[in-house]
């Protein structure tokens, strides 16, 4: 291979550099020096600290904590420091460097003098509260005010909400001239955070502690994360394509297809899951459309079913089939028109309707939370609530006489035997069977779609979405639900398993997400499986601990992380509710997980899925593990799931560079290997669904497996998207 570009003049001296290696060895554990080491190749994340008091108590341990809990999350390769060992390891000029105020109240002062030289050459500092560090930088504090409601300027819609009798002090001489304002509080606009420009450098000031209640940096400043990267420029290093999304196309009606497409890959968006009813609008929606725009845009699209919801249309047509409650009148249960699907007619109709629907390329469906019951909070409170307990249609009464010998609309006569509060066994019986009606119905469509797959010799990724019921056991017969049936089904037909924690869940914190993992890891053992995480307002404004009503900043994130932690793929409801700030910073959390450590002029990266290094100087060939890289972009460089020598070499070297044809430029799934044999291009990757590849240009012929093959191409504005076959498939790009 031919000779590297050499690193900044002052390390060429090789003792010199061993010397300094030595010196830094702590700063560079999984983490990547930008200022020591790659300027010239990069323009991304440079060095984090965060100064640590390990003798913190009370607020300011837990305001530390909260910091800590919040850069990880977004992230950031966080090195903790002493504040004693920052006079013999000074940061670099452009380091991002987090002072909490326990650490600030540390300092002696030719730190603080040395701090403030640095701000002016570059660096970047965070910290909060009152401490000789800001009274250095000239800031003044006016005295301790009682907040309640705050004003974030970045994301006015927020609206912040302090829990409590919270008084915090704020910025009495803060001038728009010299800086940023975030955030205010609600009653006086007294600024509580601000930005406040140094020389080259900037300060993330906030005047009172910074979270000195919930230790996660949800309970004041939940929009840290987004001021980092989008205020003060500093991102990480990684970012990935990794999110499910349900896709509701009722809340986006005003926006084109061809927008939202664009949108959701840059918001690291892999796959869409469609509400399907909308099949049934006076005009249908144009599901053909959005599949081709998504796949434009290397996403994937489902068919998502809330069976026995078919259509508000379907329902109007039919009202002879809708389901009816234990007073019979037709069960309408939020946004649930129920069906009867124990009406064989009913069901075929859907099922008819269903497959003219499936004519479209989706890349598969998801069925979720099917049940006779609905699947909603109004269901749970069972025959308390007699308009919201199902399975009284004439079919269902007919063949539960006809089994049980009673009819159980007798179960809500008080002048019967079998009045529910009377007879507990009847009732139970009556839970029993609606479990067993489900069970029948659910392996009946699942067939369906699994024979119409293999007819139509397709390749849709089946999945099968449920309610979890770990830690409520009642909703086993609140919502007809078995999961020894469940996971046959699995079993028998290949199915991907989502989990939804259920909405009395909601309201908890993030770590809820490590125990429903572990759950369904005991039922699972090694099958992948989907955790969905449900995205609304949950919050009261007296929740102790939380700011907003809904997760936002650094709550969202750190419910990705612990759901991402037990299991591969994580799916968001909805895209429409995911504030739109937050889509501009999970990319970055979604990749929190790969590492990154020098080696002499090499990076070597650890990643346990693939990931785009970002902000890459394309002046530089690339090298991955000693051969020639051809995937990447001007977004960045593709990095595959696994262990990797990262190297740069000199356009101008042309001795080392070959004349490149195709690349890779974007995956929707797992690149596990990637190299040019001669005029072709060999991807090797792995998939649950089909594989979108995002290609330069266009292959002459494309060999699967030692197979000549004809997949679909999609043409972009730039490149063109190949739709590849589930599983794990070594792909030969012919260009000649």
């Amino acid at each position: 291979m031919a000779v590297k570009p050499t690193l900044q003049k002052k390390y060429q001296d090789r003792q010199f550099k061993w010397i300094w290696k030595l010196v830094s060895l702590y700063l560079f554990i999984l983490y990547f020096n930008q200022t020591a080491y790659s300027q010239e190749f990069y323009d991304g994340e440079a060095e984090t600290v965060l100064l640590w008091n390990s003798n913190a108590l009370n607020e300011d341990a837990i305001d530390q904590e909260s910091f800590f809990a919040t850069l990880e999350s977004a992230g950031f390769k966080i090195i903790r420091k002493d504040p004693g060992d920052l006079m013999n390891h000074p940061p670099a000029p452009n380091t991002l460097l987090i002072i909490p105020h326990t650490s600030a109240c540390l300092l002696s002062e030719e730190n603080v003098k040395t701090i403030i030289k640095d701000l002016s050459l570059g660096l970047t500092l965070i910290t909060d509260g009152e401490s000789g560090l800001s009274q250095a930088m000239g800031i003044e504090l006016g005295e301790p005010i009682h907040v309640t409601d705050i004003v974030d300027h970045t994301f006015p819609e927020l609206k912040p909400h302090w829990s409590g009798n919270q008084h915090a002090a704020w910025i009495k001489n803060f001038s728009d001239k010299k800086g940023n304002l975030l955030v205010s509080d609600g009653d006086h606009n007294y600024p509580l955070a601000i930005t406040q420009r140094f020389g080259k450098g900037e300060c993330l000031y906030f005047a009172p502690l910074f979270d000195p209640i919930s230790a996660k940096g949800f309970a004041r400043f939940v929009n840290l994360p987004y001021f980092i990267i989008h205020v003060l420029h500093r991102h990480p290093l990684f970012r990935r394509q990794g999110a499910d999304v349900y896709f509701d196309p009722g809340f986006r009606f005003n926006v084109p297809i061809d927008t939202l497409a664009n949108r959701w890959r840059q918001s690291g968006i892999r796959a869409i899951h469609a509400a399907a009813w909308y099949f049934y609008n006076q005009t249908p929606y144009d599901y053909a459309w959005l599949i081709k725009a998504a796949h434009q845009n290397g996403i994937l699209v489902y068919a998502w079913l809330e069976w026995p919801y078919v259509g508000k249309k379907f329902w109007d047509l039919h009202p002879e089939w809708r389901q009816k409650n234990a007073v019979l009148q037709d069960a309408h249960l939020d946004f649930l028109y129920l069906m009867d699907f124990q009406n064989p007619l009913c069901l075929q109709a859907a099922m008819d309707d269903l497959s003219l629907l499936l004519e479209n390329d989706w890349d598969g469906i998801d069925i979720a939370e099917f049940s006779m019951t609905g699947v909603s909070s109004e269901a749970l409170k069972g025959p308390h609530n007699p308009e919201c307990f199902t399975g009284f249609t004439p079919t269902a009464r007919t063949d539960f006489k006809k089994l049980h010998g009673f009819d159980q609309i007798e179960l809500f006569d008080i002048t019967s035997r079998h009045y529910w509060k009377k007879d507990s066994a009847a009732l139970n019986t009556f839970y029993r069977y609606r479990v067993e009606v489900n069970n029948i119905l659910l392996n009946h469509v699942i067939h369906a779609i699994d024979s119409l797959n293999t007819v139509r010799k397709r390749n849709w990724e089946i999945i099968l979405t449920i309610a979890d019921n770990s830690l409520h056991p009642e909703f086993n017969q609140l919502l007809g639900f078995d999961m020894h049936s469940t996971l046959e089904l699995l079993r028998k037909y290949n199915l991907t398993l989502q989990v939804e924690d259920p909405y009395t869940e909601w309201t908890k914190p993030p770590e809820r997400y490590t125990d429903l993992g572990k759950t369904y890891r005991r039922y699972l053992g090694e099958r992948p499986f989907i955790i969905d995480i449900n995205v609304v307002a949950v919050h009261p404004p007296d929740q102790n601990d939380y700011s907003v009503a809904q997760p936002t900043g650094s709550e969202i994130l750190q419910l990705w992380e612990k759901a991402a932690d037990q299991c591969s793929r994580v799916c968001f409801y909805s895209e429409s509710t995911v504030f739109s700030h937050d889509w501009e910073i999970l990319p970055f959390a979604m990749a929190a997980r790969t590492e990154i450590l020098p080696d002499g002029q090499d990076l070597l990266i650890n990643t346990p899925y693939t990931v785009t290094l970002t902000s890459v100087n394309m002046d530089y060939e690339f090298f991955l593990d000693d051969k020639l890289w051809t995937c990447y972009s001007e977004e960045g460089i593709l990095i595959p799931q696994g262990k990797h020598r990262l190297s740069f070499v000199e356009k101008h070297d042309t001795s080392a560079i070959q004349v490149l044809k195709i690349q890779l430029v974007s995956i929707s799934d797992e690149l596990l290997r990637c190299q040019r044999n001669g005029d072709s291009l060999e991807v090797t990757y792995s998939s649950p669904a089909r594989c979108a590849l995002t290609l330069s240009r266009r292959p002459s012929v494309m060999i699967l497996d030692g197979v000549t093959v004809d997949f679909p191409i999609i043409q972009n504005e730039k490149n063109i998207v190949v739709m590849a076959p589930p599983g794990v498939h070594r792909l030969l790009l012919v260009d000649r």
